[in-house]
């Protein structure tokens, strides 16, 4: 018994022990699996973190690829520097735009880089860019050591870098390739630079081609009338800031039209270059030859001493215009009648300096033509009675208190009288009867002539109005359009809103205009021309034969008749050459079925000459004189036919 509880108690104890190692063995397993199972985690999760930050890595050098890609595609040249001013960027473009700049990135900081290539000329900067001009000069003058490799600035009070921090944060740069570069510097957060480089080289040139077109003759390629006026306007300025003198000179070519009219259109046209080429080459480099008219032309000689000095120029001038012009194989003797004017000897302002340098332009031609005059003390007298008559014309046509008169227009095959021709006509008080060839063009430099031309056709709509109300409904009238009034936008409109007020049709009105009025823009004076036509009015040209349009142009355009200048129907009997002219211009109109009105028809034989020609109609004292309309309408009442026609009395 008590060895069966010796050995009970021995497999109990042993039981126990294997328990206990059991458990010991079980508690050691469960560590090592958390062991593992932790380790297996971490793992895990270091797996994870490092694929992220690989992910992270790919994104961020995807993104640097990216910014590198598009950096180096851009048309303009990209440089980045940090605060030292050291080069951290520099793109692929840069280098094609500027090839020594971009060889000078490569081993200096930004600021000396551009110092060098501005000092050896590869680099200029922009004349107009002033302030960065100045500093770049300023910059040059450093003389940095080209030969140094490093990438530190030179060492001085003001380094290269003041230069990026204080230039002009926007200039231009002029390559030795040609090209313009628009150089733009920004300030980063960090104090580094983002300085790009734009190529305007093809905006530049349509820049230069805009201010061409704008400010420059498209014949003669000197500055047009609107550039002649800023630059006399900006020397004027400057004038009475600085205390100096400035002289313009007004120049009228002599007998060009008849040059015009006899060797043609394209020859004008060289004698206009030659003119505009002679008198330019004979001005200094600063003063400016401008081309203001057809064949009216103007010199700004700015900061002169005296008035012996514009002479000079005057004498210089006048000298080689005279000299015999050869064009196309035709030898052309030519001259130039020039009017003077100095600032602020005979002028205080723009308007009285160009009024007074005209003035003398008209005295050199009543004074023989081919010469000068100088604006003088007898000449003032002119120009104060210039200024009253423009004065009181203007509060005359602000009143409208000009009138018409009337001259009766007669068929040659029956001899009714089917249109009138109206007539401006001004009374002053204290000037009297002004005529028209006096201030019609006062009022067309004055700016007056637009009003002026509408008050004529209210007048004429009111009068065929009236006489539609007395029962001479068939006739028309005809009115004198200047160039400036038939190119005015609002002109189809108003002829609508006359129209619709009288209760009458456009084609009861007629316009006479000159041959000047479509020469010289054909292609808009013919859009113009066919809005009228398109509302019935009647299209003539008037003193036809003294211009330089031909027929075949003429056909192109709604034109219904020419009147045929009355220099040669006063010719008509006694000169031969008139007769055949006239006689051409009929039988050619007739040809292209334009009618023919002559006008200063005085006697019978010349209305037979007319008849025999084939002219269409005749005006002058023959068929009548000038008339009032109360006169005019008593003739009209007593001669009205009842075929609808209207007969000449007598």
């Amino acid at each position: 018994l008590h060895l069966r509880r010796s050995a009970n108690e021995a497999n109990a104890s042993t039981m126990r022990l294997l328990s206990q190692q059991s458990a010991q063995i079980s508690n050691f397993a469960r560590a090592v699996i958390l062991l593992i199972g932790t380790m297996c985690v971490m793992m895990i999760w270091a797996w994870l973190l490092h694929a992220k930050n690989r992910r992270s890595q790919a994104r961020l050098w995807h993104e640097r690829k990216l910014t590198s890609d598009s950096i180096n595609n851009i048309n303009e040249g990209f440089v980045l520097t940090n605060a030292d001013g050291k080069v951290l960027v520099v793109n692929e473009t840069l280098p094609r735009l500027s090839p020594a700049l971009g060889k000078q990135l490569e081993n200096y900081h930004y600021s000396v880089a551009l110092a060098n290539c501005i000092n050896d000329n590869s680099l200029t900067v922009s004349e107009h860019n002033s302030e960065a001009k100045k500093e770049a000069l300023r910059l040059t003058q450093q003389q940095p050591d080209t030969s140094d490799t490093t990438s530190q600035p030179p060492a001085s009070d003001t380094t290269a870098d003041d230069y990026t921090a204080t230039s002009s944060q926007v200039m231009e740069l002029l390559t030795e390739e040609g090209l313009s570069l628009r150089v733009t510097n920004r300030a980063t957060g960090d104090g580094g630079r983002v300085i790009t480089f734009t190529n305007i080289t093809d905006l530049k040139a349509t820049q230069e081609k805009l201010h061409l077109q704008a400010n420059y003759d498209y014949l003669t390629g000197i500055a047009n009338r609107s550039y002649y006026v800023v630059r006399l306007t900006e020397a004027l300025a400057a004038a009475r800031r600085h205390g100096h003198k400035v002289a313009l000179m007004q120049f009228d070519l002599d007998k060009f039209k008849q040059v015009n009219d006899t060797l043609g259109h394209d020859v004008g046209d060289k004698l206009l270059i030659s003119t505009a080429t002679r008198i330019k080459s004979n001005l200094r480099e600063f003063d400016l030859a401008a081309r203001i008219g057809g064949d009216e032309f103007a010199a700004i000689l700015d900061h002169v001493k005296n008035e012996e000095e514009v002479i000079a120029t005057a004498d210089r001038v006048i000298n080689e215009l005279r000299e015999v012009l050869e064009i196309d194989g035709v030898k052309i003797d030519f001259s130039a009648s020039i009017g003077i004017a100095v600032f602020p000897d005979h002028a205080s302002d723009l308007e009285s300096l160009i009024k007074h340098a005209d003035i003398a332009c008209y005295r050199a031609k009543d004074s023989g033509r081919n010469n000068y005059k100088l604006y003088g003390a007898d000449m003032k007298v002119e120009a104060l009675q210039l200024r009253t008559m423009e004065t009181k014309l203007r509060r005359a046509i602000d009143r409208d208190e000009l009138s018409l008169i009337y001259q009766q227009q007669m068929q040659l095959d029956d001899g009714s009288v089917k249109r009138v021709e109206a007539f401006s006509r001004w009374y002053d008080a204290k000037l009297g009867n002004v005529p028209p060839y006096q201030f019609i063009p006062i009022a067309e430099k004055s700016g007056q002539i637009a009003k002026l031309g509408e008050q004529v056709l209210e007048k004429a709509y009111k009068q065929l109005h009236f006489w539609r109300e007395q029962g001479i409904d068939d006739i028309a009238i005809a009115v004198n359009i200047t160039k400036r009034h038939l190119f005015l936008p609002t002109l189809p409109d108003t002829l609508d809103r006359l129209s619709s007020r009288y209760g009458l049709s456009a084609s009861k009105i007629s316009f006479e205009i000159t041959e000047d009025s479509i020469s010289e823009d054909p292609i808009e004076a013919a859009k113009v021309l066919n809005l009228l036509a398109d509302r019935g009015v009647n299209i003539i040209i008037d003193d036809y034969g003294m211009g330089t349009s031909s027929l075949p142009r003429i056909k192109q355009l709604p034109i219904d008749a020419l009147k045929i200048d009355g220099e040669f129907t006063t010719r008509l009997t006694e000169d031969q050459s008139a007769r055949d002219i006239v006689a051409a211009i009929i039988s050619s109109a007739t040809s292209l079925r334009i009618n023919t009105i002559a006008e200063n028809v005085e006697t019978n034989e010349q209305v037979e000459l007319l008849r025999e020609m084939g002219c269409t109609a005749v005006q002058g004292y023959f068929v009548g004189k000038l008339q009032s309309a109360e006169d005019l309408t008593d003739q009209l009442l007593e001669t009205h036919g009842k075929d609808g026609g209207l007969k000449r009395a007598g």
